[in-house]
């Protein structure tokens, strides 16, 4: 592994057992942290003016005020500037959508 390429953060993830349930919810199995709190990883996630206008858009065509990204991911790309230092950059992935009701989401087969 190269220097600076530290990955324990995401190895090591934060997880909360004792998570608060609202009432007809999925059960949250586990959450992950990357990043924040006590790491001082230099981590950086840029957002653009029309994926921040996309998103906005499809939240307010939403019943529930809500955009959904669809087959979500998130890409971690590990940089080294001209000085050396060690960076990393978050970019999220997917499909996003207007949330609909319960009703739209079972007509168009997207319940568990």
């Amino acid at each position: 592994m190269a220097d600076g390429d530290d990955w324990s953060s995401m190895r090591s993830p934060f997880v909360d057992l004792l998570a608060l349930q609202k009432p007809g919810q999925d059960e949250r199995i586990r959450k992950f942290r990357i990043g924040g709190g006590e790491d001082r990883t230099d981590r950086r996630l840029y957002f653009d003016r029309e994926g921040i206008e996309t998103i906005y858009r499809l939240a307010q065509a939403s019943l529930t005020g809500r955009c959904v990204l669809d087959f979500a991911s998130l890409t971690v790309e590990v940089c080294r500037g001209k000085d050396g230092h060690v960076y990393e950059v978050l970019t999220f992935g997917g499909a996003p959508r207007a949330e609909g009701s319960i009703l739209d989401e079972i007509r168009l087969g997207r319940t568990r």
